[in-house]
Formats: structure tokens, sequence, C-alpha cells
């Protein structure tokens, strides 16, 4: 067998070794799903807000089709909280299917009425970062740790004094999904200072 050692690679990827360990698919144990189920689905809204004038400097611009503010590019993206998401809440309903949103916390402090309508259904939170546009790219560790604090602040207090946790539901975030795919070496390590699952974007 190749003997993988850290002389096989470049430095400034060292961070990467070890971070999963592997594991062929034809050696785990076999999934079992409740009630012999072949498939689990998963039903994960995006529930997002976008700044109308987003932190300028960033390594990726939320709004690179025109100088900002974008107004076309701006009001796609608030059609779904004034509009797209009670249409979704209607579908939903009817067929009375369980939800974790994946929430842009600003969303819950902007539109009460959308925390109001998700609490009311008991969806699960997997925070997806305060806002859509303001990402961890070329962060240092120090400032990406101090937005992941931020998140679970904001969440406790926007939950303080609300209904009791669920079974199997927490008090704060347990999963974090970085906004757009956005990553860094070091954000899995962070995120497991605060106890959470990373949940990978599709």
């Amino acid at each position: 067998m190749y003997n993988w050692t850290d002389r096989h690679v470049r430095p400034e990827h060292k961070v990467q070794l070890n971070r999963l360990i592997y594991s062929p698919i034809d050696r785990r144990p076999r999934l079992q799903w409740p009630n012999g189920a072949r498939v689990a689905l998963w039903l994960v809204p995006n529930v997002e807000h976008y700044e109308y004038l987003p932190r300028q400097g960033q390594m990726r611009d939320p709004w690179p089709r025109t100088p900002h503010p974008d107004v076309l590019g701006y009001s796609r993206a608030e059609y779904g909280n004034r509009i797209g998401i009670w249409r979704t809440f209607e579908v939903i309903d009817r067929y009375r299917m369980p939800c974790t949103v994946s929430l842009n916390l600003a969303v819950y402090e902007r539109f009460p009425e959308i925390m109001q309508a998700c609490e009311a259904r008991k969806w699960e939170v997997l925070c997806h970062g305060i806002y859509n546009t303001d990402y961890l790219w070329g962060l240092p560790e120090n400032e990406e740790r101090a937005i992941i604090a931020d998140c679970v602040a904001t969440h406790r207090r926007l939950w303080a004094g609300s209904r009791p946790p669920a079974r199997g539901h927490s008090t704060h975030p347990t999963s974090w999904r970085r906004p757009v795919s956005d990553t860094s070496a070091t954000l899995a390590s962070t995120i497991s200072l605060f106890r959470w699952r990373h949940a990978r974007a599709a």
C-alpha cells in the first residue's frame, strides 16, 4: 500500500491532511432506513437574505453584473421572501412534509413573519450565516470564528423565551452550511469548536 506522508504535500496543503477518514463504499456497513425504506428525502429550503449594499472588497462580488446597487439582482432575491416562501409553505403544508430550513439568520431578524411561520411548523434550523452576501473567503481564522460566534449569539437572542425545543431539537443551531459554497481551509475545525456539524452544500 502506498504510504502517503507529509513530504508528498506542498506546505500550503498540509492543513487538508487527515480532515476526513477515507471510507471505501464497498466496505461500509449497510445503511438501513426505518420501515425498510430504500430512499430518504431531506427537504431543506434555502431561505436567504441578500444585502442591498453588501460589504465591499470581498474575494467575490455578490452583485458582479453592475455597480452596486444591482436593483435587478436584488429584486430577484427579494421575491423569495416576499412571495416565494409563502407559496412554498402552501405546497409543504399540503403534503405535510417536515423541513430543515437552511437559514440566513438576518431573515428572521428582518422578517419576523417568516420566523413565526417556520416556528409554527417546527422547522429545524441549519445556520447558513447571517447574510448570503457576506463570505468567509480570504478571512483570517479569528475573523471567521467571530462570524460564527455572531451566528450563535444571534440565534440565541432570536429564540430567547420562545417555544421549548422539540424532541431532538437544540436551543441553538447544530449545523452550519456556508453561504454560496463559501469555505476556507480552517472552516471545519472552527465549526467544531462550537460543536456544530458541517452540512455541505450540494
